[in-house]
């Protein structure tokens, strides 16, 4: 076995997996956070999630993010096995208050949830989306939908 401390010379990123709770049929599931050693750039990436414990909230790599990439399938729905839009604002003011212009891009939206638990009289569409995420107060986050097949770079 290679010891990590070896590879610093050759590898230039390193990632971490943090756990998440998803639904009980799904064990395992987690976030990532990937370091750019030579830039000093951090990216949160998270997969399906409907809460994350208190002490992984505040894990101290989660702290400063460059990027993330943030599951959010609908905007106000809740017990739906993942995160509403209400629920993300408040790990994003954790995550970024204080610091340099992040990037925030949301994907996995649905809102099937937010129209039938009687949110909206039809599934939000864009328009309900970019609403919701406008009145986000933090002025250093840029964050935007997650478009299909288009590619971001790392600020």
């Amino acid at each position: 076995m290679v010891k990590s401390d070896s590879n610093k010379a050759f590898f230039n990123i390193e990632f971490k997996a943090l756990p998440v709770y998803h639904a009980p049929h799904a064990p395992g599931s987690c976030l990532f956070i990937f370091n750019i050693r030579s830039e000093k750039k951090r990216i949160v990436i998270s997969g399906d999630f409907e809460s994350i414990h208190d002490e992984i909230i505040r894990n101290g790599d989660l702290l400063y993010p460059s990027l993330i990439l943030l599951e959010t399938n609908t905007i106000y729905a809740t017990r739906t096995s993942h995160t509403n839009w209400l629920q993300n604002e408040k790990l994003l003011n954790y995550w970024i208050t204080g610091q340099n212009k992040v990037k925030v891009l949301i994907n996995h939206l649905s809102g099937f949830e937010d129209w039938e638990q009687g949110y909206f009289p039809d599934i939000p569409g864009d328009s309900q989306w970019e609403k919701a995420i406008s009145s986000f107060c933090i002025q250093n986050a840029q964050i935007e939908i997650a478009a299909d097949g288009r590619s971001y770079p790392v600020p």
